[in-house]
């Protein structure tokens, strides 16, 4: 009777299993059709082709010229095939499917199981794994009551158990049942100083190491650049590098480094480059950094007039011995110094934006229109903006000069909103803080995590 009942026991958990396989196998179809995640080339079309192969009835003629009446099938024997063959893809795409998922919940038991993650009885329960981008992946649970600093407590254990590296640990922010892990399959290292730094020229700039490789942009090319992230995160320590690597590599540039928070980043960058680079300029506090914001902001107008004397669109192709201005009476070219790409560094900006400003209304008001004006026309002119803030909403950032700024180097951001503010994805807000360096760029549709490099 024991053994009757161990059978029927048996079978049951195979007839459930089953039933469990075919609920995955269709829960993936639909997520997969629903996303356009099926892979047609590799599954769907073979099956269409073989469809066609029966639909034209390739088999009557192949029959007819072999002399062999087997090869010639029956109309409801070529129906099923088909009607087999069309759908075949869809069914192998979502039993592979369905057999990975299977695995991973097998996978993801034993290891809460082993870490002791089990409250009444019931482990946590599984709701979704899915990719951020190629390296990196959030999974979702059901905690089932256990507390989520028990999940954090597990944390090396769990990382050894799937060989992963667990990036982010936190609970959904209306939900304490959810836990969400933020993982990556492979790590980028935690500190990365910047090699051959003298190989940046022409506006290039290093952003740091991703997981294909270290990546560098030019300013010629994305314009602009914000640099976002909470304090601590490494924003001031991005703003540094950049900075020396543009005065070092730039002789013909000037850089200017505006330091709102009235200084506090500036001693490191005069000791780096002093007097050795008369293209560094520098100012520090509200006041002064607002006067000469505006200032420049004076001279863009001067620059694309002498842009449009020139006939040139831009400072790339702009040619002095075009200028009219600098010609003597006599029409001989006296050989002027052509214009000078600038590039403006501001820290913290959101101090140019705060109801209670120390400076003068009237000089807040004409850097703010500076900062505008060179986010709008500065890249004809060749005047490039770096600029970083903490967040970049609407009560601490013009948001005109934001939707003209392309480039975002964003650290980590404390909640969803604020990363969505900066990026337009709470992907900041996946980054593990702890992590010095660690940002997401983003530049166009590409965005993807980096170590960005320690200034030296």
């Amino acid at each position: 009777m024991a053994s009757a009942n161990r059978t029927n026991e048996i079978w049951q958990d195979r007839f459930f299993m089953i039933l469990r396989f075919l609920w995955f196998s269709f829960c993936e179809l639909v997520n997969g059709i629903k996303n356009e995640k099926i892979d047609v080339v590799r599954y769907i079309y073979p099956g269409l082709i073989i469809g066609i192969f029966f639909v034209c009835r390739i088999d009557y003629y192949l029959g007819t010229f072999f002399n062999q009446d087997w090869l010639t099938l029956t109309v409801t024997t070529r129906a099923i095939l088909v009607y087999s063959s069309i759908f075949s893809g869809f069914c192998i795409w979502s039993f592979e499917r369905a057999y990975y998922r299977a695995r991973f919940l097998s996978r993801l038991r034993s290891a809460f199981e082993y870490c002791g993650l089990i409250a009444n009885r019931k482990f946590p329960g599984f709701i979704s794994d899915s990719a951020i981008d190629a390296h990196v992946r959030s999974l979702k649970i059901f905690g089932n009551g256990i507390p989520l600093q028990k999940f954090k407590d597990n944390r090396e254990n769990l990382e050894a158990h799937f060989n992963i590296s667990i990036v982010k640990i936190y609970e959904e922010p209306n939900d304490k049942s959810r836990i969400n892990f933020v993982y990556a399959l492979e790590d980028l290292a935690r500190e990365v100083h910047l090699e051959n730094p003298h190989n940046y020229r022409d506006g290039d700039i290093p952003i740091g190491v991703t997981y294909d490789g270290p990546i560098k942009v030019n300013m010629r090319d994305i314009a602009h650049l914000s640099v976002n992230g909470q304090t601590g995160g490494g924003k001031s320590n991005a703003l540094k590098v950049l900075t020396t690597v543009l005065a070092e590599n730039n002789p013909n540039a000037d850089i200017h480094f505006l330091d709102f928070k009235g200084g506090m980043e500036l001693a490191e960058l005069i000791n780096r480059l002093g007097s050795e680079f008369p293209n560094f300029f520098h100012k520090a506090d509200t006041i002064p950094c607002a006067e000469h914001l505006a200032k420049l902001g004076k001279s863009l107008e001067t620059r694309l007039t002498t842009l449009a004397a020139a006939k040139a669109s831009s400072l790339d192709n702009y040619d002095p011995t075009n200028d009219p201005k600098d010609q003597d009476k006599d029409g001989v070219d006296r050989g002027r110094s052509p214009l000078r790409r600038q590039f403006i560094i501001i820290d913290e900006i959101a101090e140019l934006y705060v109801t209670k400003s120390k400076a003068n209304r009237e000089v807040v008001l004409s850097a703010r229109e500076a900062v505008n004006r060179i986010a709008r026309q500065g890249r004809a002119a060749g005047v490039h903006l770096i600029i970083a803030t903490q967040r970049p909403d609407s009560a601490n950032f013009d948001q005109t000069v934001k939707s003209n700024i392309p480039a975002v180097l964003c650290f980590p951001m404390p909640s969803h909103a604020a990363s969505i503010s900066a990026l337009g994805t709470k992907r900041a807000f996946d980054l593990n803080p702890e992590i010095k360096g660690r940002a997401i760029w983003k530049f166009g549709s590409k965005t993807c995590e980096v170590q960005t490099y320690l200034f030296n």
